[in-house]
Order: C-alpha cells, then structure tokens, then sequence
C-alpha cells in the first residue's frame, strides 16, 4: 500500500504540523505586540520630553503676552479716554513694557469703537531699534476687531500677515471696557499685541530628534505655523495634508480636534513611514507635534521577524521529517491489518492474519482483529441457519396472512348480501404479514344487516389469534338476535375470562335497519365512525364510547342509535388510517380524513376505501407503515322514490277518561287497528304491555282526567307508532333511573321496572312537553 495524501500518517502528520503552527503563530503575534507596545511607549515618553522642555518656553512668551494687555485694559478701565494727544506717548510706553517681558512682541495696537468712542487708532511699531506711532483706519471690520467685540473675552487671532507689519504675526487681543455713572460697563475698543512668529521657527529649528525627526505648530485653525518645510508655513493646512486618503494625518486631525495628546504609527504626508506625536499648546487651539522617521524601528522590527520566520521553516523541515518517520513506523503494521480486511471482505476466511509482536495499541488491535475473524466465520454459518428458519416462517406467515384474509368477507355477494338498498367496499392492509384489525358484515335477515370493524391490542401473531376470537364470539352472539349491548356485555365477559395475555380490543359494532336507516350501536373504546352526507358534507357521529372490550369483567354498554337518510354514507375506519405518519413525525389527522371524505363525494362506494387509501399514501410519502390500516363503508341508498310515493299511511285515535278499566278498552282498539297488518304475536304483546305501563303512569302521576291515544302504522314498513297525548302536570318517565336487574326483587327499589321493560322492548321511545301537553311516542315494527 502506497503511503499518499489520504494516508492516516500524512494526516497525522499534516494535523501535528498544524498544531505547531497555531503554536508558533500565537507565539510570534505576541512578540510582536508586545514589541510594537513598548516602541509606542518609548516614543510618548520622548515625545512629552521634548515637548515640555520646549514648550514651557514657548508657552512663557505666550502667557506674558497675555498679562500685559491685561494690565493695559484695566488702566483704560480705570481712567478713561481721556486725552487723545496722549495716547502715542502711552502706546510706546506700553510697547517699551511689553517687550521687556516679551521681547518678540513688534507692535502694540489700540483701537476705539466707532459707536461708543469713535473711530481712533493707533499703532505703536518697532523696527530698526525705534519705535513708531501709526495712525490706522477702516478697522471696524477685520475680523481681529469683529471677534473681540464679539466674543467679549481675550482671543488669540490666527497668524496673519499685517497691514503695517511685513512679516508674520501672533496676535492676542483683548477688549476693554469704559466706566458709566449708573454703573453698566461700555465697550471701548480692543488693544491688540503683535508677536513675531519668527521665534516659533528658531525653535521649532533647534528641537533635535533622533533619526532626522524634527517638530512642527499648527494654530487653531490647524495652518501650518512652524515647520522644517518653509513652503508649508501659511501655505498648508492639517486639511490639505488630510485630503489624499492619508487615514494616519485623518486620525491626527481628529485628535486634535479633541484636544488629545496622542501617538500614532503610520505615515507622514509624503507617504513615508512616520511616528507622530502631538500634544495641545497653551495657546487655545494651538498644537505642538514631534515627528521621528520610523525606518530605523521597522527595520529592527523586519530584522527580528525574518529571523523568527527563518527559524520556524528550519524547524517545520526538522518536524516534517521526524513526525513521517514516526507516523509511518506506526502506521506500516496498520496497513498490513487493511490489506487482510480486504480480501475479509472478499469473503477469503482463510487470510492469514499476520502476528504483530509487542503490546501496544496496533498489537491488541491484530489480537481483536484475528478474533473477529473467527467470530465471524461462526456468525456467518448461524446466519446461515437462521436465514433458513426465517425463509420457512416467512412462508407461513405469508399462508396466515391469506387465511386471515380469507375469513373477511370482500363484497355483498360472499354474504348473499347484494340489495339495492346499499352500497358496501372495505379495505384491510395489515402492517406486517399477519395483523389484528379486523372487520366484517353480514345479514341478520332480509331488512337488517350487521357493520363491524375492530383493532386488536398488540400485532403479529398473537393479535391475528386474539382477533379470530374476538370475531367469532362477536358474529356468533348477533346471529342469535340479541340486541348489541347484551353482544357486547356477554362477548367482553367472555373475553376477559382466562386471558392472561392481557389483550383487549376496541369494537364498533351497528345494525342497519335497511328498511328506515336506523342504525343501533355500541362502542368499545374505539374511533367514532364518520358520516358523509348526501351533499359532500362530512360530520363524525356522535356517542359516548365504554371501555374497550377485554379490558375488565363485569363491563355494561350502552346501546346507542343514529339515523341514516338515503344517499348517506357510513364509514368505518381503525386508529392506522388517522394515526398514519409522515417522514416529518406529523399524523394524517381526523382533519384530513374528513376532507378526504368529501373530495370522494364523486367517487362511486366501491372506490370509496381505495380513494381514501391513496390520499394516506400520498400524505406518508416514504415514511413506513407501523399499524394495520382497515376502512370498511356503506352507502344507505334506501327505498326507491316511486314507492315512496305510493306508500299509503294509517292513522286512527282514541280518547278515553284516566280510568283503570279502560286499559282493556285500548287495548281491543290497537288490537283491531293492527289485525289488517298481520303483526307478529311477539310484537302485539310487547305493544300491549307498552299500554298497560303507559296509561298505567298517566292515571297515577299525571292528574289528567282523559287521555288520547294516536296509533300510526306506516306500511311500507310496517312499523307502528303509538302517542299517548294527556293534559296532566309535567312528568318525563324517561329520566328516571333504569332498576339495576342483577339485584334480587326484595333488594330492589320498587318502581321503574315498567318504563323500563317498554325502553328494553320497544324500537324507539321518546318524551317531550308540548305546552300544557304531556307527550309520549313509542315505536314497535311488527313484523
């Protein structure tokens, strides 16, 4: 095997030499930094020592030049003006004083407000050892002028070149104020002291500053006031240096505009490297700057980073070969471990797995590698034997599945079912080879047939057993005609007896009376079947469910009804179709179920399971099936319309007093009204003990005195309705409590065994209050 760049020691190597790389490179940063710091510090501290030896004397010719015109103003103050005459003598005394104190001050000025004075001024100037007075005019708008009145406080002007002085100037002016009787001061004029700049140069000339550095002033409004490059004094400002993108002079100009003493690092206007230092002057807005040509610290600092970059290629060479000559020893034994993988996955079983002395890692790896081998070649012949248990039971699993299967019925026609009356498909696609949901119908007589679907607890084998249980007590129970709460009471106790498995199983189980569309039903536990209207509209139907059926003895259910109206469809479904889920671990929901149902409102019954089928697939997507998936539907198509029309109703009434012995008397009247229809003897007597209890109820507790009696009989259905109509008070015999029947007669509560009996026998039993009416109906079919 070729040792290359997908090699586990080039990456080893590769991943160690990067390692030492973010090493050296923190490293070398770090010194970096730190030497850069300590540059920066060196530099401030002989910036502020340059700046303080010289700045203490230039700030001293400022700061007297100030106390001068300050001691002149409060002379004027105190005395007035007085006696023009006088002025020239006291102008050249004033500039004799001040340049005593400040021999570079050239020029002494006073000028009056035209307003408050009148315009006067004068102009005391030294030149050629003489001092000379000079008459002035046309003042009263220079700016020296204007912003002293303005501001009302002392100003150093910007440097100029004056009217009557030839070179350039400082000039420090400073208002002055005249006395009133009441007390209120009046502006006077403004006395002006004029210093030559020419000392600012000599000194900025003599500052010495390693490395060819040299210094430089800029005023207020950052002109260039003393500098080495004669073409920039008045001739540059900070702005025009600023203006070719320079960040290192943009950065100066904002410090110093902050007032800021500071150090930067970058370059000077030409574009050569530079440190520059500034710091504010004691002239407001004045700056003092040092500049050091920085080509002799960073040639040290390029000196000492080409020796550290020298130094770390000659030890990455040193590593390199170290770490492949390591990598490589390690990884040869590695490689010949892959070389037996290989022909393993071959299928070569007899590889010689070669020995690899020593007790390290890459030993106890062949070790576990040669055990391996031998695992495997005795996995494999188990696989083999397990593979063939696996195939045989696949086959029988497969042979249950279509025995399960085979048991449901798939259409009308297997169950001698086929009416015109209805409409039914069904649907069963367990989610492994066998499964426990279930569903089935079949006919009780020619006008009632049984709907029902069930889901089994659990899945595989022991649910498809349990669920051939459950089918056969269930189907077996309602051909023998009992009503489907006593299926289900005497199928759950039967199922909870010996099962130890603990199963259980939800059910839905109704007959469907084709003739009326009434359905009577019970539900254990399970999901409320959905009824799609004639018109598209979809609506759950609506009961109480009882405890799922297995689960505990002793259980009673309740029986329950709902209505069918012809071109309604019943569907029956278990929790795979709703709980069915999609790759993002959403369920198919009753929602979508119920808008499935109404996009099938086209879809002939036959297709109806399938249509709602392929909606669930498409919403799954790839996602596997984990439970059985059972629809079972039904469409009530009911009596054709044109015997509908020709059905003729029969309706008679009788009213008797509240008396027991007219029992009999209506009695004899239902018995001849209902002879002509031929009832069954079975439904005659239940009708009559229905009067007997009915009538009975009225005399005792409704206080009526007479009692009408209304017997419908509709024929085509043969179904009689029988309303007992009185004027008594209120008294719904329907509220009260059903007598609990397991008890013994003497444990009993006396009364309600009646109504009771007329609620278990009768088809439909229904109370209401109409006005001052009690309202009582009862159906019965009679045959």
């Amino acid at each position: 095997m070729k040792y290359g760049i997908h090699s586990l020691a080039f990456k080893q190597s590769m991943l160690i030499l990067i390692g030492i790389t973010l090493v050296f490179g923190m490293m070398f940063g770090s010194y970096r930094i730190s030497i850069d710091n300590q540059m920066k510090a060196i530099l401030m501290k002989r910036g502020t020592e340059i700046s303080e030896k010289n700045l203490t004397y230039i700030d001293k010719i400022f700061t007297d030049c100030e106390l001068v015109a300050e001691n002149a103003t409060n002379v004027l103050a105190g005395k007035g003006i007085t006696d023009g005459e006088r002025f020239p003598e006291a102008l050249k005394s004033l500039l004799e004083y001040t340049r005593e104190r400040v021999p570079q001050a050239i020029a002494v000025v006073l000028a009056t407000d035209p307003e408050n004075v009148g315009e006067y001024m004068k102009l005391a100037r030294y030149e050629d050892g003489r001092i000379n007075v000079i008459t002035g005019s046309n003042y009263s708008d220079k700016e020296w002028f204007v912003s002293t009145k303005k501001a009302e406080q002392p100003l150093w002007q910007e440097p100029f070149v004056g009217d009557f002085v030839d070179e350039p100037i400082a000039v420090f002016t400073i208002p002055f104020y005249l006395p009133e009787k009441d007390g209120v001061k009046k502006f006077g004029g403004v006395i002006c002291i004029d210093i030559s700049l020419e000392f600012l140069r000599e000194t900025v000339s003599q500052v010495k500053v390693i490395n060819s550095g040299y210094s430089f002033v800029l005023s207020r409004n950052n002109t260039v006031v003393a500098h080495p490059n004669e073409d920039w004094v008045f001739n540059k400002t900070l702005q025009d240096l600023t203006k070719d993108d320079n960040e290192s002079m943009k950065t100066l100009g904002r410090d110093i505009k902050l007032k800021k003493t500071g150090l930067l690092m970058g370059k000077k206007a030409d574009g050569t490297a530079a440190c520059i230092y500034h710091t504010p002057m004691h002239v407001k807005g004045w700056t003092f700057g040092v500049v050091w040509p920085a080509q002799k610290f960073f040639e040290e600092q390029h000196e000492m980073k080409l020796f550290f970059i020298k130094l770390t290629v000659a030890g990455y060479l040193i590593m390199l070969f170290i770490v492949l000559f390591i990598s490589f020893r390690v990884a040869r034994p590695l490689n010949k471990m892959s070389r037996v993988a290989h022909d393993l996955g071959k299928g070569n079983f007899d590889v010689k797995i070669p020995r690899i002395r020593g007790k390290d890692e890459v030993a106890q790896f062949a070790q576990a590698f040669n055990r391996m081998r031998e695992s495997l070649v005795e996995y494999i012949e188990n696989l083999k034997n397990v593979t063939d248990k696996n195939l045989r039971m696949e086959s029988e699993l497969n042979v249950a599945r279509d025995i399960q299967l085979g048991v449901l019925p798939k259409n009308e026609d297997e169950e001698s079912m086929r009416d015109g009356r209805h409409e039914l498909s069904a649907l069963l696609e367990p989610a492994r080879g066998v499964g426990g949901d279930f569903y089935d119908f079949f006919p009780l007589d020619k006008d009632h047939i049984v709907l029902l679907i069930a889901d089994v607890s659990g899945k595989g084998v022991p649910a498809a057993l349990f669920m051939m249980s459950v089918r056969t007590q269930l189907k077996s129970l309602a051909l023998a005609l009992h009503p489907v709460d006593y299926v289900f009471d005497k199928a759950n106790e039967r199922l909870t007896h010996k099962n130890d498995s603990n199963m259980f199983v939800t059910v839905w189980m109704g007959v469907l009376d084709l003739q009326t569309g009434h359905v009577e039903f019970c539900c254990a536990g399970h999901n409320p079947p959905v009824i799609r209207h004639e018109n598209g509209e979809t609506e759950f139907i609506q009961s109480k469910s009882g405890l799922v059926m297995g689960g505990m003895p002793g259980i009673k259910y309740k029986m329950q009804s709902v209505d069918l109206q012809p071109g309604d469809t019943i569907f029956l479904y278990t929790d795979g179709v709703t709980e069915s889920c999609n790759v993002d671990e959403k369920f198919f929901g009753d929602a979508r179920l119920l808008e499935s149902l109404r996009k099938s409102a086209g879809e002939p019954t036959k297709n109806l399971c399938t249509f709602v089928k392929s909606r669930i697939d498409g919403f799954v997507g790839e996602a596997p099936q984990f439970d059985d998936i059972t629809m079972l539907a039904l469409k009530y198509v009911g009596q054709k319309e044109e015997k509908k029309s020709n059905m003729q109703n029969f309706r008679k009434e009788m009213t008797v007093d509240s008396k027991i012995e007219n029992i009999e008397t209506l009695t004899s009247f239902v018995e001849s009204s209902l002879s002509q229809f031929e009832p069954t003897m079975k439904a005659q007597m239940q009708i009559n003990v229905a009067i007997d209890e009915l009538f009975s109820n009225v005399i005792h507790y409704s206080g009526s005195s007479k009692m009408t009696l209304v017997l419908e009989v509709n024929q085509d259905v043969l179904t009689a309705s029988l309303t007992f109509i009185d004027e008594g008070v209120a008294y719904d015999p329907l509220k009260k409590d059903d007598p609990d029947t397991t008890l013994s007669a003497e444990q009993r509560e006396v009364g309600g065994l009646g109504i009771f009996l007329v609620k278990k026998t009768m088809d439909d039993v229904e109370y209401k209050r109409d006005g001052n009416k009690n309202v009582l109906k009862i159906v019965k079919k009679l045959v």
